[in-house]
Order: structure tokens, then C-alpha cells, then sequence
């Protein structure tokens, strides 16, 4: 990988980046599986700014807060927050975003989980240091160089470089496919990975597309501080051609034009929910009037309605609410899918009611729970959910920290990701047998969670499913799993023994990293590849039980300094 070595200038935001897709698949070659940093603080914040540590839990922010592996960072609407990474590499975290910071021995990265960053090196790091900053597709290694990521979704993150050049790699965690580039000083890229059954790329699951970058293309909150910045601007111009400085002139002065781009940017997201909520509003203004009837199911023997549900609902659509102050439950009612929220201020009965609801009651009828329906609700202790339900969706418990314990119907099939996650009163859960999916990070930082059995329909066990959960005690994973995601059970301290399922082909990186009292492991011969820090930080791990025969087992293992456990460990060949 190129790099461009620049005069150590006094500047007030250098950052450090590398990103990250690589969900399963290593890539060897990459130089930023590579790399460190000794430390990282919060330098400074703007806005509204939280973060919470390895368990889950807030942390007073104060100058310069050294934060350690698994701290996340949140930024909310007009809010950012400065990374400071051993003073000469910076990260500024834009409005409406979240990263978690990783560090296992010299190794550094930053994880994006939502939202865009900007970073700038001023100096090459050094052989024995790696700087990565991950998504969910995507891992770029940023050895001395600047520019932004931007998670565009769950699939698809931009990433690019204004000065510098830097390697990316977009992997899928299911096939195993992955694809790299070299994006260079100009160059904007866009990694995705298509669901299975797109045929735009006649099977591939990895794509990128590399374009040129205008200046008008850069964010209003990378705008602001590369005009504080005039060396830094004329390193980008004489390595990209991008004139910042004079483009921003041409309406006066550069800073105040930057500043009005951000400005504007921050109206227009504002403006955007402005319009969501008072769509909603209107919504339920027009039929609030009108008291909610159950309507009769076209059968010869009609159920009875609900009685448990009150009849005098609010109305979004086919269904509606009802909150109780004298019990603190919010009764749910109606039929079909209930909507998908993006916010919490668009959830109807959020702003009012949302830190008091202690349980709620849904009624038969409805179909699916909405998109971070419940995010946040953290005096939540209890949830009825009936047999109708198929689907439960992204983020719709996400940190009820109260909840402590759910059962979900059977007929379900669907838990979305982060479904439960940050859930750290939840210490028990039923996952009925008619699930077959459950999302990435769906039960991350449940950290007293002791014990989960996966049903037998389940294929896929995703990113970060487990992420944290530190009370962990006992897993159970059915012959039908068939991959095991990136940092899927990392950091489940409580695990003192593991069996991975016949039929699993691979185990993504860092899948058990910090499983420090994991002592033994039995790995079947099916695995076809054992990815970089899969076993990392297991430094309890003694035996490993391996079906496969010792020629089997060269073939799959990587040897990395992230892979030290199994090397020290005695494996047992042919042995289940």
C-alpha cells in the first residue's frame, strides 16, 4: 500500500482510519490485518454525544476519556464527536452516528456501525502498526492518508479517499466471496454485497464501483475542518485535483461557505423528519376521532376478540394504541404489519410515554412489531406477544434494558437485527422452532443472558448475534448452521466449551475472540476455513477436537498472531 509522508503540522483534527467489510474472509495479503495504535480518547464532542462501555453501560464523558475495546461512541442529529488516536491520527464522527472501538494487542480498528467518519493521517504508520475501520461489508487499511466512510446500509458502504492511497475488501459472510481494491487520491467507491437471489451480477455477491470525487460531493462535516487546514488542502490538490479552497471561494470566504454546506445539510435532515412526523400525525389526527371496532374474521367460527385490548384506540393505519398511566402498559390492537419507525421522535407515543411504559400487551391480529417500535423503551420490563406474530423487526427491543425475560410464539420466523440488543436485564428467552433467521447483533450486549438454543430452520448464525452477551453459559446450535459470522459470540466470557455444527463451512473473524474461559472446542471437518482472530484473547483454550485429519486441518488454519490459542492448543485429530 502507498504512503505519502507529510510534515507533522499542529492541526485540529488528524485522523486514523482503515474500514472494514471482511464479515468472514480474511485476506492475508491486506496490509491493514496489520496494524496499531497504542490508545484512543474522546478528544472533544459537539452536540449530543453518549457512550457506554464493554457492558453496555453509559459513561460520563470527560476531556480526552480513554476509551478501550468494545466502548461505543453515538452521535445524535447535529451532534459529532473527535477520536484521538495517539494525538497524530484523528477520527471525527459525523451527526447520527455509532462506532465501537476494537483493540486485540497492537491492533486497532474502528468499527462503523451506522452513519460516516472522516479521517486523516498526517504521518505513515509505522511497520509494526495497523489502523482498520470496519462495517458490516466493508475493511479498508489507512496507513497515511485522508478521506470518509459512509455506511449507506447494511450492504453497501462508500468509502472515499481524498490524499493518499489506500486497499478496501468487500467479503459476504455466507459464500465466502470477497473482492479488493486500491482506491486512489479522487476516487469514491461503493462496496455491496447483493442478496442471494439478485441476478444483477449474474451470481456475484460482491460488487464495487469506483468514480471520480467532486468537490461539491464532499460532506459539509469533512468541509469544515479541511478548510482549518490550508497545507492539508494543498496536499489533496496536488494529489487529486481537488481544489477546495478555490471552490469554496468562489461564494467568499471558504469557512463560511463550509459551514453554510453543513448548515444546509443539517436543515435538510431536519426538514426530512419534520415530514415523517407530521405525516404520522396527520394520520392519526384524521382517525383518532373514530373508536377502533376489532373487525370479524371471515370464518364459519370467528374468535372472540381480545378482551385484554381496549376498544377507544389511537389509529396508525390497521392498527392502534392505547397507553394506561394508571398500570404503565401500552395496549397494541388491529391487524396486519405494524409500521417500521426510523426514529425514535416519529414513534407515536415515544415522546410522551416512552421512558414510563413498563409492559405492553399486544393483541390478536397484528403481524409483524416494527422496526425500532420499542428502541430505548428502558422501563420496559414485560411484553405480550401473540401467536399471530411472524415477524419481529430490526432493532425493536434495542436497549429495553429492563426487559428480563420474553417469549416468543411459536409462528414466528423472523428476529430482525438487533432485535434485543443492549437487552442487559434479558436472562432468558424461548426462540420458538419456526424461526429460521435471525438478524446480525440480534442479542449483542444481552449481558446476562446464561443460556439460548437455536432451532433447527436456522442457517446462519450473523455478525455480532452474541456480541458481548458475558454471562453466556451454554449454546446450543442445530445441524443446519451452516456459518458462524463475524464476532458472533466475541467477548462471551462465561463459555467454557463450544461444539460447532457438522455442516459448518466457516468461522468469520474474531467469531470467538475474548471467550476467555473457553477451554475446549470441537470443530468438524466441514469448516473450509478458520478466519484471522477467530480465537483470539481465548487464553484458557487447551483442546481443540477436530474430525478431520491433520492434513485437513493445515489446509484450513490460518497462522497469524490472531490465531495464537489454537496454535498453542492440543488438537485432537479425527476426534468429535
Amino acid at each position: 500500500m502507498h504512503q505519502r509522508k507529510r510534515p507533522n503540522f499542529h492541526r485540529p483534527l488528524a485522523l486514523l482510519l482503515a474500514l472494514a467489510l471482511c464479515l468472514t474472509m480474511a485476506a492475508p495479503a491486506l496490509a491493514a490485518e496489520n496494524a496499531i495504535a497504542s490508545s484512543i480518547q474522546l478528544s472533544k464532542t459537539e452536540g449530543t454525544v453518549s457512550a457506554t462501555n464493554s457492558a453496555g453501560r453509559s459513561i460520563s464523558l470527560i476531556k480526552n476519556l480513554r476509551l478501550f475495546s468494545g466502548y461505543h461512541v453515538l452521535t445524535k442529529a447535529d451532534s459529532y464527536a473527535w477520536l484521538n488516536l495517539d494525538s497524530a491520527k484523528l477520527l471525527k464522527v459525523d451527526a447520527s452516528s455509532e462506532t465501537e472501538v476494537r483493540k486485540s494487542g497492537k491492533k486497532l480498528e474502528v468499527l462503523l456501525c451506522s452513519g460516516n467518519l472522516f479521517f486523516n493521517v498526517t504521518e505513515p504508520l509505522d511497520d509494526d502498526e495497523t489502523l482498520n475501520i470496519r462495517t458490516s461489508t466493508t475493511l479498508t487499511g489507512v496507513r497515511g492518508t485522508c478521506g470518509w466512510v459512509n455506511v449507506i446500509d447494511r450492504r453497501s458502504t462508500q468509502v472515499c479517499i481524498l490524499e493518499g492511497t489506500v486497499e478496501c475488501v468487500v467479503s459476504d459472510a455466507v459464500s465466502g466471496e470477497s473482492k479488493s481494491t486500491t482506491i486512489r487520491a479522487g476516487e469514491v467507491a461503493t462496496f455491496t454485497v447483493h442478496p442471494e437471489e439478485a441476478s444483477a451480477l449474474k451470481g456475484e455477491r460482491c460488487e464495487i464501483v469506483t468514480e471520480r470525487c467532486a468537490v461539491e460531493d464532499v460532506p459539509g462535516y469533512v468541509l469544515v475542518e479541511l478548510v482549518e487546514d490550508e497545507a492539508l488542502c494543498k496536499d489533496i490538490l496536488d494529489a487529486s485535483g481537488l481544489d477546495i479552497l478555490a471552490d469554496l471561494s468562489q461564494n467568499g470566504d471558504p469557512a463560511a461557505e463550509a459551514q453554510r454546506r453543513l448548515e444546509e445539510e443539517e436543515r435538510e435532515n431536519a426538514d426530512r423528519l419534520a415530514s415523517i412526523a407530521a405525516q404520522e400525525q396527520a394520520q392519526a389526527n384524521n382517525v383518532e376521532s373514530a373508536p377502533y371496532t376489532p373487525s370479524t374474521p371471515a370464518t364459519p367460527n370467528p374468535a372472540a376478540p381480545n378482551p385484554a385490548i381496549p376498544s377507544d384506540l389511537t389509529m396508525v393505519g390497521t392498527w392502534g394504541w392505547k397507553y394506561d398511566a394508571s398500570t404503565k402498559t401500552l395496549y397494541i390492537g388491529g391487524s396486519g404489519a405494524m409500521n417500521d419507525y426510523s426514529v425514535n421522535r416519529d414513534i407515536p407515543w415515544y415522546a410522551q410515554y416512552g421512558q414510563e411504559i413498563e409492559s405492553v400487551v399486544i393483541g390478536e391480529g397484528i403481524t409483524s412489531i416494527g422496526e425500532n417500535l420499542f428502541q430505548g423503551c428502558s422501563s420496559l420490563t414485560s411484553i405480550t406477544i401473540p401467536p399471530s406474530v411472524t415477524s419481529i423487526g430490526n432493532r425493536a427491543f434495542y436497549y429495553c434494558s429492563s426487559l428480563t425475560s420474553i417469549t416468543i410464539p411459536n409462528g414466528v420466523t423472523r428476529i430482525g437485527e438487533a432485535a434485543f440488543h443492549g437487552c442487559s436485564s434479558l436472562t432468558s428467552i424461548t426462540i420458538p422452532s419456526s424461526v429460521t433467521s435471525i438478524g446480525e447483533a440480534a442479542f449483542s450486549r444481552c449481558s446476562n443472558l446464561t443460556s439460548i438454543t437455536i432451532p433447527s430452520g436456522v442457517t446462519s448464525i450473523g455478525a455480532n448475534t452474541f456480541d458481548i452477551c458475558t454471562s453466556l453459559a451454554s449454546v446450543t446450535m442445530p445441524d443446519s448452521v451452516t456459518s458462524i459470522g463475524e464476532a458472533a459470540f466475541r467477548n462471551c466470557s462465561s463459555l467454557t466449551s463450544v461444539t460447532i455444527p457438522n455442516r459448518v463451512i466457516r468461522i468469520g473473524i474474531s467469531a470467538f475472540s475474548g471467550c476467555s474461559n473457553l477451554t475446549s472446542i470441537a470443530i468438524p471437518s466441514s469448516v473450509a476455513g478458520i478466519n484471522t482472530y477467530a480465537f483470539s484473547d481465548c487464553t484458557n483454550l487447551t483442546d481443540v477436537y477436530y474430525s478431520g485429519s491433520a492434513e485437513q486441518w493445515n489446509a484450513i488454519y490460518i497462522s497469524s498472531s490472531g490465531n495464537l490459542p489454537l496454535t498453542s492448543a492440543n488438537i485432537h485429530y479425527n476426534s468429535r
